[in-house]
This record gives C-alpha cells, structure tokens and sequence, in this order.
C-alpha cells in the first residue's frame, strides 16, 4: 500500500469519525414546552400540512433544525402522525403533502421561514447588491428541497456525506458523479472529490437546496486561502439582513466603501499598496485599471469645485 493511498484512507476514517461526532453534537431537536401551547390552537383546524383532522397530532419543525431550520415559533406547525414522521425526515418540497389547497400557503410560510433560517452566503461579493436583488437570488436557491451534507477538503480531495436514512434528492448523485466523485469504498453515502473540483460542486449543491455542514478533520488542513470569496462555501448567515450587512463587511481592515468608490488616482494607487502589503499578494492592476475612468472624472470635478 502506497503511502498516498495510506493518507486518504486516514482521512476517509477521520473524516467519518468527525462526521458522527457533529451528528452526536447536533443532537434531535426538542421544542420548549411553553411552545407546545401552539399545538392546541392549531389541531383544531386539523393537520397543517393534509388538512386531516385525523390525532394525535403532533407539533413538528416546517423546517427542521437537522437542515438548518430555525428553532423559532413560526416554524412549528401541527401534524398528524403521517405527516409528522415524513416532516421529521425530508424537507416539505419533497413531499408536499396530499391537500393541493394548502400548497400556496405552506410554500409562502415555508420562504418565509427558510429566510430566518441558516443559510449560505453567496459565492461572489459582486452577487450582494440590494435587499430584494438578493431575496430574488436566495429564493431561487430556496425552490429546491432542504436537505443537509457533511464536507471536509484538504491536499488529498474533497469528501462529501450525505445523510443515510433519508433519500438523496434528485439528481443529486449524478451532480456528483459529473464532478468527478466517485462513492468510498465501504462508507455508505460518502463521496470522494478531486480537490480541484470540491468549491464548484459545495457551491451547485448550496444552489440546488444544500446546507453543507464543515466537519473539521485533524491532521488534514483545509489548504483553501481563508478569503471572503468561494472559499468560504462554510460560512452561514441567519437572516437576509444579516447577509447584507456581513457582504458588505470589511476586507481585511478596509472597508469596501473604500474600494469601490471613485476617488484620487494617487490615493487609489496608495490603497492598493496597501492591501497588497496587508494580503501578502501583489498589486492588483486590474483593479486599478478598472476605475481609472471614473477616478479620473473624480480628480476633475474635485479640480472644478476648488475654482
């Protein structure tokens, strides 16, 4: 056995291992019991997610904690036995139910619910222009089924879990297969990936529903530069409020303002130094070139103003 076949095969076991330890750590979700007053008002009305008026009911998470649904009151509702058991194991979406009637109002409580929820970044600062451009975004990726993956990537490739006792989505096997993933011999439900290929396929599957979970695996870094672009496919936000303001944060210790507003040519060249000496990286003369149109006019009306 090769020494390079001897490390993956140390990381495929620690990364199972990690994988149950952050199952272990999640735990089941339990719900307060000065919560459970919304059961009595809602079995009323008879099961939320079928309309059948069939008991006991139960109050189950709309969106469960295990992918990323919020511990909030809005998202509990009262189900019957056979709704109850699909709601505790697979995403609304997937299942939806028998009462077509209730279709519309589950799918808008459901968006609204999944907007407090955790969720993913996008992949690209530039993606973050304003409130509603970025719900039109987030609720496209929110039409796919919630479902939840376990991922860790270091200098050996990418390794992805996905849950055992519940179904893949559609299409999502194959999405893996097309990025070069293969199933790990004798580890049910786990996915090797070529490293070069890992930050593409996270970033389809968070856009595909995914709420991909970082399993840290020690001894086995992740090589990634920590930067605030695709590299950060771990990194969540719990409201889309929060995502506009955590976009629009500060790089490194300069606030985007800075960057991106016209200003002085010398002083614009003087930044660019400087990020570059904060980075380690070198000057970044795309970025320079890219506004020295709009800092030129800059310079001008300053000049123009001062006579």
């Amino acid at each position: 056995m090769t020494s390079l076949h001897q490390d993956q095969v140390s990381f495929t076991q620690a990364f199972r291992l990690a994988v149950d330890l952050d199952l272990e750590l999640l735990g089941t979700p339990r719900i307060e019991k000065w919560k459970t007053k919304k059961l009595a008002t809602q079995a009323a009305d008879g099961c939320q997610f079928c309309g059948s008026d069939a008991g006991p009911f139960e109050l189950v998470h709309f969106i469960s904690p295990h992918v990323g649904g919020p511990h909030a009151l809005e998202n509990l509702l009262a189900a019957c036995p056979e709704c109850a058991a699909r709601a505790k194991r697979i995403d609304w979406l997937a299942w939806r139910g028998k009462a077509k009637n209730l279709a519309t109002a589950l799918a808008a409580q459901r968006l609204d619910v999944i907007a407090h929820a955790e969720n993913h970044l996008l992949r690209t600062r530039e993606e973050a222009r304003t409130k509603p451009y970025l719900l039109r975004l987030m609720r496209a990726r929110w039409q796919h089924p919630r479902f939840v993956v376990r991922a860790a990537v270091s200098q050996l490739g990418g390794l992805l879990a996905f849950p055992k006792r519940t179904p893949m989505p559609e299409g999502i096997a194959m999405l893996v297969c097309l990025h070069g993933g293969s199933p790990v011999a004798g580890a049910h439900r786990i996915f090797a990936v070529p490293q070069d290929c890992f930050l593409d396929l996270v970033w389809l599957l968070i856009d595909h529903g995914a709420w991909v979970r970082r399993v840290e695996v020690d001894g086995f870094p992740d090589p990634t530069p920590p930067d605030d672009g695709p590299s950060r496919w771990w990194e969540t936000y719990t409201s889309v409020d929060d995502l506009v303001r955590r976009r629009k944060s500060r790089r490194g210790s300069v606030p985007i303002s800075w960057i991106e507003k016209p200003m002085d040519p010398l002083s614009r060249i003087h930044l660019a130094g400087l990020l570059a000496l904060r980075s380690g990286e070198a000057v970044d003369h795309n970025w320079l070139a890219r506004h020295r149109e709009t800092d030129d006019l800059h310079l001008v009306n300053q000049r123009k103003r001062r006579t």
